[in-house]
């Protein structure tokens, strides 16, 4: 059986991006940036919101 796709909406795409950006907006206690941790959550959440918005007709009504 093949994987079933799950239709997203813009706005699920758009809070998954939010998070991402959540993540870089983390920064160390010196104030450098994000830290290794949430560079990984970052990337974690991109990957899931490229898997949203990279099926078939995902945005179509």
């Amino acid at each position: 059986m093949g994987a079933e796709l799950k239709t997203v909406t813009a706005s699920e795409c758009a809070a998954m991006l939010r998070l991402v950006l959540g993540c870089l907006d983390r920064t160390t206690p010196e104030g450098r940036g994000p830290d290794a941790q949430a560079l990984s959550l970052a990337a974690m959440h991109v990957q899931q919101a490229l898997d949203l918005v990279d099926q078939p007709h995902a945005f179509d009504a």
